[in-house]
């Protein structure tokens, strides 16, 4: 059983939205009204793992498990209908020119209790043409840049000493966000920057759209 999928009834999740989010939760309470014992997708990705890549879903599991199977055949389109349930995301344009040390061009940051991929699920339900889109998702924010001398290893050593590791595990040439997760981790706990992210099958996507 994949750790990172998982099925829940939409009171249980509505449980875990707090007044924080409370136009989201009334949204969905109206639309799920007549069918209150709807299972939603619940998907847990690491910081910094993908969640669109170059425009085309990722799911959680590089194993590709039955699980992630299941969760990307869910769902029409390269793009799911999800919200965020906890953390964020970021949407940004890959750097292509230098891979080896991109600066990704970043859109927007999508928090919790908000929505992606309305769009594009709207443009699958409608059959309206459409090319790939050419932005990326990522769990947390990538486009980190940070300003300090980060090739001086004496300061990296004592950077994640004062964070009470026991070594450095950042190189220089390691993407910058890299940096802010180990940091949060050490700070507020290893899962306390996954993202998880709840999805909508292509089945309540078109109960929510009402169209069939």
């Amino acid at each position: 059983m994949c750790k990172h999928v998982a099925r829940s009834p939409w009171p249980a999740i509505r449980n875990q939205l707090g007044d924080d989010v409370a136009e989201l939760r009334s949204a969905i309470d109206e639309e799920l009204s007549e069918i209150p014992d709807t299972e939603l997708l619940i998907a847990t990705y690491p910081y910094g793992d993908m969640v669109v890549n170059d425009g085309h879903f990722s799911p959680p599991c590089a194993n590709s498990c039955p699980e992630c199977r299941s969760l990307s055949e869910s769902f029409d389109g390269d793009i799911p209908l999800a919200f965020i349930l906890e953390n964020c995301v970021e949407v940004f344009l890959p750097c292509r020119w230098d891979t080896r040390k991109p600066r990704n061009t970043p859109l927007r940051v999508v928090g919790r209790g908000e929505m992606f991929g309305v769009f594009e699920s709207l443009d699958v339900l409608l059959g309206t043409p459409r090319e790939t889109p050419p932005w990326s998702v990522a769990a947390g924010i990538h486009s980190v840049w940070v300003l300090a001398p980060l090739g001086n290893e004496q300061m990296i050593k004592r950077f994640f000493t004062g964070m009470g590791y026991a070594k450095a595990t950042w190189k220089d040439g390691d993407p910058h966000w890299k940096l802010v997760q180990l940091f949060s981790a050490k700070l507020y706990g290893a899962r306390s920057t996954d993202l998880q992210a709840c999805g909508f099958d292509r089945k309540r996507q078109r109960d929510l759209t009402r169209i069939q």
